[in-house]
């Protein structure tokens, strides 16, 4: 202390960033699907052996009466995670989410099923159930 040598830091003020100047993802990170199918390749990279693969359709809530899904007429292929079956509406993630699961941090996909999905409620009116 004695040699005179002090060094000054001024304080940092941070604040919130702006959300309106937030890039958003182009494509939805999670998304609701109906599984469709299943999808066979006997030959695929070693990481994807014995991974299940199978065919989804997105869903949306119906933009006339929100009373129900309705399909959006595209497929994706996913890895499932949870032993999801044909006809189950399911929850799925797309880009690095997919590998945020301890099954599938080392693979190669942009789509995974998290969950198989019990209801959905739009504005307290249940549009969807699996008891249905």
């Amino acid at each position: 202390m004695g040699s005179g040598n002090w060094l000054m830091v001024s304080p940092v003020i941070l604040r919130k960033p702006k959300t309106e100047n937030r890039k958003r993802p182009k494509g939805p990170p999670m998304f609701l699907a109906r599984i469709t199918g299943s999808l066979v390749a006997t030959h695929k990279v070693e990481s994807l052996i014995g991974q299940k693969l199978l065919l989804v359709e997105p869903l949306r809530v119906d933009e006339k009466d929100q009373k129900s899904l309705k399909p959006t007429g595209r497929s994706f292929v996913v890895v499932d995670t949870v032993g999801a079956g044909e006809g189950e509406v399911v929850l799925c993630v797309q880009g690095s989410s997919a590998r945020f699961t301890p099954g599938t941090k080392e693979l190669p996909i942009d789509a995974a099923i998290i969950g198989i999905v019990d209801t959905v409620q739009v504005k307290q009116k249940i549009v969807f159930s699996a008891n249905d």
